[in-house]
């Protein structure tokens, strides 16, 4: 027999762990709609985008097309939302020009 003043330090039963505590699946994000039509102004070029549910990864992608240096692991797209203007800023080699 177990003496009931003895202190167990193991719960009775296991406790399910509580709801918020659960892995959510986070829900399909939906493209963002801009409301006024954006330019790309790039190499003393600008170029209207009048889809306005691409995104800055899928304009860039197109751009891609014809200005290679626009790789998704070079390039930052910078927004300005006042004016609707994208300018792709591209970044330099991680390494430098010393890399054997």
């Amino acid at each position: 027999m177990a003496d009931p003043t003895q202190m167990s330090f193991l719960p009775p039963e296991p406790v399910p762990p509580p709801a918020a505590h659960q892995a959510k699946t986070p829900a399909p994000a939906e493209p963002p709609v801009y409301d006024r039509d954006r330019t790309v102004a790039y190499a003393g070029h600008q170029h209207p985008i009048t889809d306005r549910t691409l995104s800055l990864d899928q304009i860039r992608a197109l751009l891609e097309r014809e200005y290679p240096e626009l790789s998704k692991d070079r390039c930052e797209m910078l927004y300005d939302a006042k004016t609707g203007i994208i300018v792709p800023v591209v970044k330099g080699a991680r390494k430098g020009a010393t890399a054997r």
